[in-house]
């Protein structure tokens, strides 16, 4: 059976009672999981210097075939699925505890993006599928 962690990101200035986290709690209380597939469940610190941690922990004790991010943009009027990366930061914009990262990259020597691999097309049609607006980001 395929493992799949899915994680949500906790409360930061703009969002205490960040929806994503509560939408993982809700779904390790039920517990829910796709069809065919076992599910973890772990809610990330919206910490710069400790979300990637704590995602690399969850990703070592779990040991998934695939990992779900789900957050939260506070402006946004639909469902985004985010289609790539970027190895970007915004230096005057603080995390949860109020530090900003020092650098407007997020690794020195990284790649500037990175696509996704997950079937986002078809996770948009299922989100339109139960009358909810979605799109591509």
């Amino acid at each position: 059976m395929s493992r799949l962690l899915i994680c949500g990101f906790g409360p930061f200035p703009e969002a205490p009672d960040n929806p994503a986290a509560l939408a993982v709690e809700r779904l390790r209380q039920e517990p829910w999981a796709p069809p065919g597939l076992e599910a973890h469940y772990a809610v990330l610190p919206t910490v710069w210097a400790e979300a990637a941690q704590s995602a690399l922990d969850a990703v070592k004790a779990f040991a998934p075939d695939g990992v779900l991010l789900v957050g939260v943009a506070v402006s946004a009027e639909s469902f985004r699925l985010e289609t790539l990366a970027r190895n970007r930061a915004n230096p005057s914009h603080p995390d949860a505890l109020g530090r900003c990262w020092p650098s407007p990259r997020i690794e020195a020597e990284g790649p500037a993006e990175r696509g996704v691999i997950a079937p986002v097309q078809a996770m948009a049609a299922a989100i339109r599928a139960q009358g909810l607006a979605a799109a591509l980001s």
